[in-house]
């Protein structure tokens, strides 16, 4: 995706990563055709577009489920394109694929979602996720893998942890990773980010872009995040982001703008338009 910090990465824990409600416990991470859900005012996103000229387009299948999702990354003098394909089995999110063959299978207990699974093209899994619900909400997320260059299987040990919080209404209010410090092998706090504001719109993007990875319906019920504050590990604020939107007639965002702050460095600004 074009966006790649850890959090968004982690949304994968997700949110994973930034972003889960639920407004019933019996949907809980059951994995129904996740896009289904028409949307505000019935409008689907189509396209995230960035003015570097890198987007993500949206397909979907008839019944309004996922079908592909095309990332385009421009870089100088390049550009890099990856395709996820979805694959559905009883009504529910099964596999998506990647165009190398290296796939994530969605794995249920009964009908919740429990863990996450990724193969390399070869068909030996790499690194699976296990995720723990309270409340009907995503939790935490538990990251196992193997460490390159080290022999043997998949660590039993817990590399990378997100642990989330939510306000009352359902937005997330706080997302803290965790990661194993190869010198002690202690899961260490290394980064937490508070969702300090929201507007008082429905999110259409929060299924693609913080993580390809985990497209539920669950997902579909957060608001547009105004400003993020983003502390370090020993609780120093690291950076501030802002975020300004411009709606359409139906109240769904169609340009976005986001302002980061790190001190003592120039401000980084990025803009996106959003398609229907």
């Amino acid at each position: 995706m074009k966006l790649n910090n850890r959090l968004q990465q982690s949304l994968l824990l997700l949110t994973t990563a930034m972003t889960i409600l639920m407004s019933a416990c019996t949907k809980e991470g059951n994995g129904n055709n996740p896009g289904t859900d028409p949307g505000p005012n019935g409008q689907k996103l189509s396209k995230i577009e960035h003015t570097d000229g890198s987007f993500e387009a949206i397909e979907y299948n008839t019944n309004g489920s996922i079908k592909k999702i095309t990332n385009s990354i421009k870089y100088t003098g390049s550009t890099q394109v990856n395709i996820f394909t979805f694959a559905y089995a009883n009504d529910r999110l099964s596999e998506l694929i990647m165009e190398d063959g290296s796939k994530m299978k969605y794995v249920y207990t009964g009908q919740v979602l429990s863990k996450l699974e990724f193969y390399e093209p070869g068909g030996n899994m790499i690194t699976y996720y296990e995720l723990t619900f309270k409340d009907g909400k995503l939790w935490r997320s538990d990251a196992f893998y193997r460490i390159p260059g080290t022999p043997g299987g998949i660590s039993s040990k817990v590399r990378m942890r997100t642990e989330l919080e939510y306000q009352t209404n359902g937005n997330i209010k706080k997302t803290m990773l965790y990661f194993r410090d190869p010198m002690t092998d202690l899961l260490e706090k290394t980064d937490e980010y508070v969702m300090q504001e929201y507007d008082n719109k429905r999110n259409t993007t929060v299924l693609f872009e913080n993580n390809p990875f985990i497209l539920l319906d669950y997902m579909n019920n957060f608001n547009n995040p105004l400003k993020v504050l983003h502390y370090n590990g020993a609780g120093h604020l690291d950076e501030t982001t802002t975020y300004a939107y411009t709606y359409n007639s139906q109240g769904n965002p169609i340009t976005r703008k986001t302002v980061t702050v790190i001190p003592g460095s120039p401000d980084d600004v990025e803009e996106v338009r959003l398609f229907y």
